[in-house]
């Protein structure tokens, strides 16, 4: 490593790395602190994402190609490492996480069974977080759909036909509003709920209030697109016209499929 960093700072360095497998965007953010601080040479760092890799840099080294790296010369532009840093590797070490054979952060990502929203919730946006530097992304709720169990994330579409255009802490509210109603695991209180959606008929303690858009609910006429309640057909989140029997048996048959807890 040459004279750059003297042992001490150099294990120092290493032990304060974030790890790469949980914290993809805080290694990036580690990394381009300490090229800014100590301007080394591509082999240099490569060297330094080697030791931060340890074990695991075989695995990995052909997706963290550094530039120059295969030579003792300097960066090839004043540019160069930081358009390095904020592009291609930003880019590998997200890529990476997700996909390190033993599957760490994805797994860290999905709800467990039987596990609390109270408890789901805040570690999957604190690893969320970590890959993403904005606390909203555009795909926001949809990874969160992903990362639900399969039961819940189909209830809370049910009932809120409209959540493609919540934000997350707005999910993340009436995520925790269904569980504590017990709508979450219960086999009996969800074919309720289709039954009362179907029928047009509209539960007020399902919807949590929200600061940010206090307009007042009001019943509407059933779409003629989709055959549900809530939502012209102009605002129908459908992608291609359904008949309203045909969306209705649909879910009814995805619902009595649900895994329950009763």
């Amino acid at each position: 490593m040459g004279a750059l960093w003297t042992s001490k700072e150099l294990l120092d360095l290493v032990r304060e790395a974030p790890d790469p497998f949980t914290k993809p965007v805080d290694l990036y953010r580690w990394l381009r602190q300490a090229c800014l601080v100590y301007e080394p040479r591509p082999v240099q760092v490569r060297k330094l994402l080697q030791l931060v890799f340890e074990s695991q840099w075989q695995k990995f080294e052909d997706k963290f190609h550094v530039p120059g790296s295969d030579t003792d010369a300097d960066w090839s532009g004043v540019d160069a490492m930081t358009t390095w840093l904020d592009g291609a590797f930003k880019t590998s070490v997200v890529s990476v996480a997700w996909s390190n054979p033993n599957k760490t952060f994805s797994y860290l990502c999905h709800q467990k069974p039987n596990e609390s929203m109270t408890d789901f919730l805040p570690r999957y946006k604190q690893l969320m977080n970590s890959i993403h530097d904005e606390d909203v992304t555009p795909n926001a709720v949809l990874n969160l759909m992903m990362c639900l169990q399969d039961h819940v994330a189909e209830l809370f579409q049910l009932t809120y036909i409209d959540w493609f255009s919540y934000t997350f802490n707005q999910a993340a509210v009436r995520l925790e509003v269904l569980e504590k109603r017990g709508m979450l695991e219960s086999k009996t209180k969800t074919l309720a709920i289709v039954k009362k959606l179907q029928s047009g008929e509209e539960e007020e303690e399902i919807n949590a209030p929200s600061s940010n858009n206090p307009r007042p609910r009001r019943r509407r006429g059933r779409c003629y697109s989709c055959g549900w309640h809530g939502h012209w057909a102009r605002e129908c989140p459908a992608s291609f016209s359904i008949q309203p029997n045909q969306r209705a048996l649909e879910w009814n048959q995805r619902a009595l499929e649900w895994t329950y807890i009763d």
